[in-house]
């Protein structure tokens, strides 16, 4: 009982923690444990073909997938989770997808780069890359800094490496690899750095901007926090490519309605010239109560289940993207090993497949 109660003081010390930092975000990092794994059958599985490709001019109704490995995984299996994954997109009406995987830094004063087991190789990022575009889906890559070694201090916005130059040669070495496969495998769109707010200004982005386009011929984006609009890398990349989760101070009980002319309200307070030139990279919220408040913040042991706080406000993002006609919009998130057509586990509230979400995901799609 004693261990079962610090448990449980843990837990919500840690949550009140993260409500005073409302910036924190606790989206589904390795630092949880692992999905709910279901196997796909050893066989091919068909390929379901996008029957309106995207092309340049058409909006980007894309999902966005967490390519996360786990122990003992090998690469034949991470190919059928992805066929699986794929397939499910585009059942969807996704004629995008975007895939994110980790890498990770030694603490929040680190200059340190590296992939783990759980992060995939650049030839197997390759294949699936392929894989999508067989099916004729648009595809973005998103190395996503792992908030593992983070957690404690901060989040990947508020890195502070001690030798900012070590950092960028560092980081420059590790992406090499994977701008290769993202070239090789025909991504329509390579994001350069995802959240990285305590950078976004710094000049060194100017020259690793400038060598990651002789390796990489597509579309370098960078995706800016909600509160990370402003910088070097921000003005130097296109589209402008937004992780959206702002904060609200909406009531469960909100109408779509409601939430809509919020989702309007922060997209014309942002103060951009031009709106159909943005992209919603990251559009996501926990099926859980309280999450309109904080939408970046879930995994609250208090709070309870509740699907229809993540169907309306995919909803209403969904509106606001057709309403100011935004160049795209990915909902977050779709796990690799997950099984689709089941709900991710209990303590995973943030994954829309098989729960309400997906059914505003996919009317979304479907709208003209």
């Amino acid at each position: 009982m004693k261990l079962f109660f610090s448990v449980m003081v843990l837990l919500v010390t840690a949550f009140a923690l993260a409500i005073n930092k409302p910036q924190v975000m606790k989206r589904f990092v390795g630092s949880q444990n692992a999905p709910a794994i279901t196997k796909p059958r050893a066989v091919k599985l068909a390929q379901l073909i996008v029957r309106h490709p995207w092309r340049p001019g058409r909006h980007q109704k894309g999902v966005a997938i967490y390519m996360r490995l786990y122990k003992g995984e090998k690469p034949a299996s991470v190919r059928l989770f992805a066929q699986r994954t794929l397939n499910y997109a585009v059942s969807l009406g996704a004629n995008s997808v975007s895939v994110s995987f980790p890498f990770f830094i030694n603490g929040i004063h680190g200059t340190r780069i590296y992939g783990t087991k759980a992060t995939p190789s650049p030839g197997l990022v390759k294949d699936i890359t392929r894989q999508a575009h067989q099916q004729k889906l648009r595809v973005t890559l998103r190395p996503l800094m792992d908030e593992a070694n983070l957690i404690r201090d901060g989040w990947r916005g508020s890195i502070q490496p001690t030798d900012r130059v070590r950092w960028f040669v560092n980081y420059r070495r590790w992406l090499r690899p994977y701008l290769q496969a993202a070239k090789s495998g025909g991504a329509t769109t390579f994001v350069i750095a995802v959240e990285l707010n305590s950078l976004v200004d710094d000049p060194l982005w100017t020259g690793l901007l400038r060598w990651a386009r002789r390796l990489y011929p597509g579309q370098l984006s960078y995706s800016a926090n909600w509160d990370g609009l402003r910088g070097t890398v921000v003005e130097k990349t296109r589209p402008l490519s937004i992780d959206a989760y702002f904060n609200t101070s909406l009531p469960d009980s909100a109408s779509v309605s409601q939430i809509t002319t919020i989702w309007n309200n922060w997209l014309r307070q942002l103060g951009l010239a031009n709106l159909r030139a943005v992209v919603l990279s990251e559009v996501g919220i926990a099926a859980e109560s309280g999450a309109y408040r904080h939408p970046a913040l879930w995994g609250n042991p208090s709070a309870r289940f509740n699907g229809g706080i993540q169907q309306h406000w995919f909803t209403a993002a969904c509106r606001a993207f057709q309403q100011n006609r935004l160049a795209g919009i990915y909902f977050w998130r779709l796990n690799l090993v997950q099984q689709p057509s089941k709900p991710a586990s209990a303590a995973d509230r943030g994954a829309f497949a098989g729960r309400q979400g997906a059914r505003a995901v996919r009317q979304c799609f479907r709208a003209r």
